[in-house]
């Protein structure tokens, strides 16, 4: 399986995180089925510690079979049954821990008895589980979960300007006053905590988390997930217009910490990230546009980010926060895997056709989820063939899958939809391929439609059929008779014919080649080709696929039956291999083997493109060796020597193209003694040679100018947290002399003069304004980034205090050729993915290499944590790639990677 595919079941837990710290310890985990506290067994069981959890019912198995399964819970978990409102309920299970974290607390915004439903057992609970800690002495800390709702909500104007902190307290008064009834009991639970540790000698820390959100590893629906599902309807509120978000295995790993390190003390809020809630909303859109959210607020007004919340104190803990866009992902993805997501099938009856099959068997799972009741059939209903379909009906419970056999007219009687997926397939010779392959598909096809026409109630056929049936279009693929793509394009004809005959709204869908994980206990074709590899293979295929994930395909058939616009055809792919967008076009790279060019010339051989590229000598291999081994180089690739400073040299290079991407200028922050000759006249004259050159060129009808975030930033504007920079700041060159940013001015002057020759020759320009560029080198040469590490690592005493905007080398690369390929593309568009203290860096290098002496203080700053708008950017499809999905497995070899008596960095990226 793909390593994307399971990552996201322990995003976010390093080495450092899962090492065997409780080993022969004992701890209580209090309310050990909610959400946080599942987690927190999780991790506490994978350090080594034997849990002590409590739950209300031991024999309601959606509070403890989600634990049970847990690794190393047979071992070491026990479950206790425990009353928080009531006294010494709590004593055998404390007693002989070393410490407890106290997790159990209702959460929910509304109710009609407010103290009976929260303040009571918010409060009795903490003070009943800290009488039966005082009671122990075994107990050496108590680790309470609170929340921002007990730090934020006092009546103080949040401007600006405030940051809040641990120092900050909810009012109670406050709190009740204006009916925040959940707030007022984190609040005064909080309160009981520290003055009843205070009066007893305990031990206490409290961890104080913002809106929890990420994975789920209970049966329970939290509010993110209610969202997303339909369950819950969104709306614009005093709670949710500013969110202050965290993930659950953040606030987990946190608990674990306060408890390990020693010097852990008092208050610890917990907030990666301040928001308004719609971003959240706009985030889950771009991943899964077909959920059913919303595109504006009830009020139509955009909150702005008012106030910050402080991660210093959070930052002694370890944490290194999951971004946003992970958390919404993970939570997203477990959802959509499970029986809680959307139930927009209950009380509907559907029919499978070849249930037992591969996409089929995902199929079905998904439908059963859903809530639909499910008729399928099967050739034979063997128990080997059948088994996974009968754990699908056990795991939910109901007896909704019914089988058929081959007579199709009982399978679809009663059904709103049927989903005909049963068919043969076979790439393999056959002697009799009428027999083995089109009858089944082709006679199998009409046979279940023309069961379809005698129910009325049946409103939509979805056919599987698959993209072997559009891509024999003209010119053969191959030199063989291709039976399957013949069996499938002749019964999805003739699936046509008869609905267009038989007035039958039929839908289909084209897969490419299905990969992902098998629910069926046989092997299919994906994975057949794959252990052929495998197994002794001497040759790989030299070809491209165009694949996508088995569960995004039954979501997709599922679509189309469940959304009434859906139509005609969709062929489903999730490869950016099959768009070939650059097929028969040609165009110019300069600079080829630098870093962004390297990876822009990969991208585009890939999608099809003949590419011609500049590079400073042809005959150095470390220019030349690295693009001449890419796919696609030895057909479509070629090489020109080109000087920057020379008039004409560009002429050859840039004849014929269709487009030029000029990313070839000189990258330099270090001081110079004549920045005239280093930067800006390589920068600013290589620019107007390469236009004057394309200005020759009628063939050329887009220049795409790789500038930089430098020439936006220094324009004289204060750059204060609340500043968001877009492509309307420009740089002031007077600004940059000043300041000896000469890059920066280099960048400048390259980008000013490019807008004028272009104004003044019709040349139409498209500028990319990146900002640090970080990620997988593919040239065999040290880039800035990479360089800026090594200096850490060679014995620097001190570390940058300093914010960096970064985004992936690949991000950029797509950037370029969206620009050119999406004819509305113009201006400027500033590409950021991520705003980050280099701080972050140190701390990815140190869990990786520990032995490393790396620096532990900071220089003095005078950096801003200012942001860049992604919303042009977003204009081009693009997609970023979260930081800690970029750039974090930095590996250290002293042996295989040596440059001039010093060790570099071969950084590599999470796939």
């Amino acid at each position: 399986m793909c390593y994307n595919y399971f990552r996201s079941s322990l995003c976010g837990l390093s080495p450092t995180h899962l090492q065997m710290s409780g080993q022969r310890k004992v701890v209580c985990v209090t309310g050990g089925s909610g959400y946080i506290a599942s987690w927190l067994v999780k991790l506490l069981l994978h350090r080594g510690y034997t849990v002590k959890a409590t739950v209300r019912d031991l024999s309601d198995p959606k509070r403890t079979e989600h634990l049970l399964d847990l690794d190393g819970a047979k071992e070491r978990l026990h479950l206790f049954k425990a009353n928080l409102v009531e006294e010494g309920s709590f004593d055998p299970v404390v007693d002989g821990c070393e410490s407890v974290f106290h997790v159990a607390s209702p959460v929910f915004l509304g109710t009609n008895d407010p103290h009976a439903d929260l303040i009571e057992p918010a409060v009795k609970g903490t003070e009943n589980v800290l009488r039966s800690c005082a009671r122990f002495p075994s107990v050496k800390r108590v680790i309470l979960t609170s929340s921002m709702a007990s730090v934020a909500f006092n009546g103080k104007p949040l401007t600006p300007d405030v940051v809040v902190d641990e120092t900050w307290f909810s009012d109670f008064a406050f709190c009740v006053s204006n009916k925040l009834w959940y707030m007022a009991s984190k609040t005064l639970a909080e309160e009981t905590a520290w003055k009843f540790a205070k009066e007893n000698g305990i031990d206490l820390v409290t961890i104080n988390p913002g809106l929890v959100i990420g994975p789920l590893l209970q049966p329970t629906l939290n509010y993110l997930c209610r969202a997303v599902s339909g369950q819950h309807k969104w709306r614009s509120s005093r709670s949710t217009k500013i969110a202050k978000f965290v993930d659950v295995r953040d606030v987990a790993y946190a608990h674990i910490q306060a408890l390990e390190i020693p010097s852990a003390s008092g208050r610890y809020c917990l907030v990666g990230r301040v928001t308004h809630f719609s971003n959240a909303v706009k985030i889950a859109h771009e991943l899964y546009p077909t959920l059913p959210l919303p595109e504006k607020c009830a009020d139509d007004k955009a909150s702005p980010l008012v106030y910050e919340v402080s991660k210093e104190k959070a930052k002694t803990l370890g944490l290194d926060y999951i971004p946003l866009e992970v958390s919404v992902k993970d939570t997203i993805e477990i959802a959509t895997g499970t029986e809680r997501m959307s139930r927009g099938g209950d009380g509907k009856v559907v029919c499978v056709t070849g249930g037992s099959g591969y996409i089929a068997s995902w199929l079905v799972k998904l439908l059963l989820q859903r809530g639909y009741t499910v008729k399928t059939t099967m050739i034979q209903r063997k128990q080997s063939t059948c088994l996974h379909l009968t754990e699908l009906r056990k795991d939910f419970i109901c007896s909704r899958l019914i089988y058929g056999r081959r007579a199709f007219d009982p399978a679809v009687d009663g059904c709103e939809g049927v989903f005909h997926t049963a068919s043969p397939i076979s790439l393999s010779p056959t002697d009799n391929p009428q027999v083995d392959l089109i009858d089944p598909a082709l006679k199998g096809t009409l046979n279940v439609l023309r069961s379809c026409a005698k129910v009325q109630s049946i409103r939509r056929v979805v056919l599987t059929s698959s993209i072997a049936a559009c891509v024999y279009s003209g010119k053969p693929l191959d030199h063989d008779v291709a039976w399957y793509p013949l069996a499938k394009t002749l019964a999805e004809q003739a699936a046509w014919s008869f609905a267009k005959e038989n007035a039958t709204d039929l839908v289909v869908m084209n897969p490419s080649f299905v990969i992902g994980p098998l629910l069926q206990p046989t092997l299919n074709l994906t994975v057949e080709m794959i252990l052929n590899l495998v197994n002794g293979a001497e040759t790989y295929p030299n070809g491209y696929y165009s694949c996508m994930d088995v569960r995004d395909l039954a979501n997709a058939h599922i679509q189309a039956f469940e959304i009434p616009s859906a139509s005609g055809r969709y062929v489903a792919t999730g490869t950016e291999r099959m768009s070939r967008g650059g097929d028969g076009k040609v165009v110019c790279v300069t600079g080829g083997s630098g870093y962004i060019a390297s990876w822009l010339v990969k991208l585009l051989l890939q999608r099809g493109y003949t590419v011609k590229t500049t590079v400073r000598d042809p005959n150095d291999p470390k220019k030349t060796e690295h693009l001449l081994a890419l796919d696609g180089a030895k057909e479509r690739l070629h090489l020109f020597k080109a000087d920057l400073l020379e008039e004409g040299a560009f002429d050859p290079v840039v004849d014929g193209c269709e487009g030029v991407f000029h990313t070839a200028s000189p990258v330099s922050l270090s001081p110079t003694d004549d920045p005239q000759v280093d930067l800006i006249d390589p920068a600013l004259k290589g620019t107007l040679n390469v236009l004057r050159s394309c200005a020759k060129v009628h063939s050329i009808r887009r220049v795409v100018l790789t500038s930089s975030l430098a020439a936006c930033i220094y324009s004289g504007k204060p750059l204060n947290h609340d500043v968001v920079i877009d492509e309307t700041w420009h740089s002031d060159p007077a600004i940059c002399k000043e300041l000896k940013a000469w890059y920066a001015l280099s960048k400048t002057l390259a980008e000013e003069a490019a807008w004028s020759f272009a104004k003044e020759n019709a040349t139409d320009l498209v500028i990319m304004n990146p900002s640090f560029v970080i990620g997988p080198l593919l040239q065999p040469t040290l880039n800035l980034s990479v360089e800026m590490i090594l200096n850490l690592v060679n014995g620097a005493e001190t570390y940058p205090n300093a914010y960096y905007r970064c985004i992936d080398v690949r991000d950029v690369a797509n950037a370029h050729i969206q620009a050119f390929e999406i004819p509305s593309a113009s201006g400027r568009y500033g590409l950021t993915a991520n705003v980050t203290a280099f701080s972050e860096v140190l701390k990815i290098i140190h869990e990786n290499y520990p032995t490393l002496r790396l620096p532990e203080k900071s220089e003095e700053s005078t950096y801003k944590p200012y942001q860049v708008s992604k919303e042009k950017a977003k204009t081009l499809g693009i997609s970023f790639t979260p930081l800690d999905l970029t750039l974090v497995l930095i590996e250290f070899d002293e042996n295989l990677l040596s440059i001039s008596g010093f060790f570099w960095l071969k950084l590599k990226t999470l796939l």
